[in-house]
């Protein structure tokens, strides 16, 4: 059997919920999907697509140590996923849940559904799901009620304890140059700047 996961909001691995229950299945293929803008939501920025891009390569990588590839789609979610889907002859497709887009996901797991195909979405970016609880207006009144509550974690067998940040260091960009804190060394570099653009 295998599952389609897509990747959305997020590319993580260890903590992924949706990416957890599919290497629970068996056979794993992923996607990510560029979407147009949305009503009601706005185009990547610079910085974002930026960060996207490189994550995008680094997790292309990763996934593919693990016999799992990345395809990378185009197009709006509701027609775009189900022909891919199809295509692929998987068995079940799974994502975690963005709240801001919810009527999305209820077309595409109607249309899903509608193929004979088992849907599940996860929560991966809050500690409880805005429909499940009565929202707060301070966070006094909010941390009893959250703190009552039991939590499930869980972690994807294939992801290492990384404490000396060695994981994180093999994709981040080099750090720039600290900051001139001499007065007169700032001032020269201004000045010399000012030369070069008159």
């Amino acid at each position: 059997m295998t599952t389609l996961v897509w990747f959305r909001d997020d590319l993580r691995l260890c903590d992924n919920p949706a990416l957890t229950w599919a290497a629970s299945r068996g056979e794993v293929i992923a996607c990510v999907l560029d979407e147009p803008a949305y009503p009601r939501s706005r185009p990547l920025g610079s910085a974002t697509s930026w960060w996207r891009e490189r994550s995008l390569s680094c997790r292309a990588e990763e996934l593919a140590s693990y016999n799992v590839p990345l395809y990378r789609l185009n197009g709006d979610a509701r027609t775009t996923i189900p022909a891919f889907a199809e295509s692929q002859n998987v068995s079940a497709v799974c994502w975690n849940r963005r709240y801001h887009l919810s009527t999305i996901d209820a077309v595409l797991k109607e249309s899903l559904h509608s193929q004979g195909l088992e849907i599940h979405s996860f929560a991966a970016h809050c500690l409880v799901e805005p429909q499940a609880v009565k929202p707060y207006k301070v966070y006094s009144a909010f941390a009893p009620s959250t703190l009552g509550r039991s939590f499930r974690t869980r972690s994807l067998a294939i992801c290492k304890f990384d404490p000396d940040g060695t994981y994180v260091r093999q994709w981040a960009p080099p750090l720039s140059p600290p900051p001139i804190v001499d007065l007169k060394q700032s001032r020269q570099a201004a000045l010399d700047a000012y030369q070069e653009i008159c």
